[in-house]
């Protein structure tokens, strides 16, 4: 008698996995095309130097920001007893 209760349990969760089997076999990946080979830098040795046209130089490159126009002010190192008092 309490098998016939499950009886829609079990018909509800065949037809789940069968919709389910057949949503990922509908929606499946497309295939794996085979693309050219991308070339990766490698250094140079440390003995060699790099050939030409190896890397672009450095004054063409675009930077996406820009160097400052006069040089940093020196950092002051005091030590510990000698350093100013804060205000």
């Amino acid at each position: 008698m309490s098998s016939a209760i499950y009886l829609p349990l079990y018909l509800f969760l065949g037809l789940v996995v069968l919709a389910t089997s057949a949503i990922a076999d509908y929606y499946k990946p497309p295939n794996y095309e085979h693309k050219p080979h991308v070339p990766i830098y490698k250094p140079p040795p440390f003995h060699k130097p790099p050939r030409h046209g190896h890397y672009p130089p450095v004054e063409n490159a675009d930077l996406p920001f820009s160097f400052p126009k006069k040089p940093f002010p020196p950092i002051r190192k005091f030590p510990p007893s000698a350093r100013p008092r804060p205000h």
